[in-house]
């Protein structure tokens, strides 16, 4: 069975080449582009959670996986900053509310 689970990654890039937008689709089409699942793109924009991330939803799925994750990304001081939660589509909802959010609203970076 899944479980919930998050990453974080930090790139330095140059900020004024870059935003939020841009490497958040980066991120998702190599992220997505050689995974052996369905991908379904659920949503994308500025995060209602979290206003200064730029985020992806989408689902993977196949006869025996059901994923669902939500990337958040934001271009700040030439660093990019991703961070991805997933879990089971069925249990995604709550756990991204309950589990996750809190932490990520506790983000801070330097």
């Amino acid at each position: 069975a899944f479980r919930e689970n998050f990453n974080i990654q930090v790139f330095d890039i140059n900020f004024d080449l870059y935003s939020s937008e841009i490497v958040a689709n980066k991120l998702y089409e190599q992220g997505t582009s050689e995974v052996p699942y369905t991908v379904e793109l659920v949503s994308e924009g500025f995060s209602k959670e979290m206003s200064d991330f730029y985020s992806i939803e989408y689902k993977l799925s196949d006869s025996t996986t059901n994923v669902q994750s939500k990337m958040f990304c934001k271009v700040e001081k030439g660093k990019a900053y991703s961070i991805i939660f997933s879990d089971s589509q069925e249990s995604f909802k709550d756990n991204l509310n309950e589990v996750f959010l809190p932490i990520i609203k506790s983000f801070e970076n330097e």
